[in-house]
């Protein structure tokens, strides 16, 4: 790499000095930023190796801590939903830090291939799902409700765009056509949705599921 090429562009120095104007920074930031040697310290290391999520969290500029109140059950869109599995209901912590929780890329592409013929394929995603140990440290729907009590913030820096599904609170619809029916988050506009996919569209190679137990 070039000397010329190690050097900030003028385009670089005017997007921080915009940046600085932007956040409102007092004059007494400003001046520490370069006398305490935080400036310096930053610039040395290697950005690459740093999460912005822990950075955030070290300065107290995030907060991620959710807390969860397990003795109240969330109402669901559905007439006479079966849930499919009861206790997992009633498990998970009261408190827990969100950037410690687990995303687990459930998709499978072997089974997508051996159900495509089935008549009950939402069903087969689940059971296969349920027989993985991962499955049992899903979080459910009260979890989804706290965590969108967060806002777009806190989502954004965690997921991104992604959509995060809570499959411990999945339900079979035993009216019509049967359908295993999960809830999931995602960012629409600048807010947190919550909203149900069907089981089999949501097992997609792109889609995450939030797990408590980090391995």
């Amino acid at each position: 790499m070039s000397n010329n090429e190690k050097k900030p562009s003028l385009g670089q120095v005017i997007h921080l000095l915009n940046l600085i104007n932007q956040k409102g920074t007092s004059l007494e930031n400003l001046n520490l930023l370069f006398t305490s040697g935080f400036l310096s310290d930053l610039l040395e290391a290697d950005l690459l190796k740093l999460s912005r999520i822990d950075f955030r969290k070290f300065l107290g500029l995030t907060n991620y801590n959710v807390q969860v109140d397990r003795s109240i059950y969330p109402d669901y869109p559905f007439v006479e939903p079966e849930i499919l599995d009861l206790q997992m209901q009633k498990q998970g912590p009261l408190e827990y830090d969100l950037s410690e929780v687990y995303l687990w890329p459930y998709y499978h592409s072997q089974l997508e291939r051996e159900i495509q013929s089935s008549k009950e394929k939402s069903m087969e995603v689940y059971s296969f799902l349920k027989s993985v140990p991962r499955f049992t440290h899903c979080l459910n729907l009260q979890d989804a409700l706290a965590i969108q009590m967060k806002g777009v913030e806190v989502f954004r820096l965690l997921y991104g765009e992604l959509k995060v599904f809570f499959w411990a609170s999945a339900v079979k619809l035993n009216y019509g056509k049967v359908r295993i029916m999960v809830p999931y988050l995602y960012i629409k506009g600048n807010k947190v949705k919550l909203d149900w996919m069907s089981g089999i569209d949501a097992f997609k190679p792109l889609y995450l599921a939030l797990c408590f137990e980090k391995k």
